[in-house]
């Protein structure tokens, strides 16, 4: 048993120490322009989805179908997402053209995203993504305002 444990400790030490050289090699490529591996995305992907799934259950939808709320959440979309995510018959931003991953084109299916899911991405941001947290200078009534203009209205609009 003493043995099993020993080489257990020692494979552990072996995998921290050629992670550690590794990251100090500076062989990883960290350019905005040069894609993660199949594997590096896999985990990142994974590790997103059940991160927010973990966090949205407590969350209460309110009523998205207020025209006021939506013309609020047009107006914010406006000034804070269009120039990352575009709009109808409005593309991206130049600056966003160089972001990865890419902002999602919102306008494709807006209205099928989650709002729980939608509401805590807002409020949060997700690191290492370029989506910026917007509670902390937003509250959580102007955030159900975009969530309700995404889901009632963005890929329903024309350019």
């Amino acid at each position: 048993m003493k043995k099993i444990i020993l080489s257990v400790l020692i494979t552990l030490a072996i995998i921290i120490l050629g992670s550690v050289l590794y990251i100090y090699s500076g062989s990883y490529n960290i350019s905005q322009l040069s894609h993660h591996n199949r594997l590096t995305r896999w985990a990142i992907e994974n590790t997103t989805s059940h991160s927010i799934k973990r966090r949205i259950k407590d969350i209460t939808v309110p009523d998205l179908s207020d025209s006021a709320q939506i013309i609020t959440g047009f107006v914010h979309y406006n000034e804070m997402c269009i120039g990352c995510h575009g709009g109808p018959g409005i593309g991206q931003a130049e600056m966003a053209e160089g972001l990865y991953p890419s902002p999602p084109k919102l306008t494709k299916f807006s209205s099928k995203m989650d709002p729980k899911e939608a509401f805590w991405v807002i409020k949060n941001g997700i690191k290492m993504t370029s989506m910026p947290a917007f509670g902390p200078t937003h509250s959580d009534n102007k955030i159900w305002a975009i969530v309700a203009f995404l889901n009632q209205s963005l890929d329903k609009m024309s350019p």
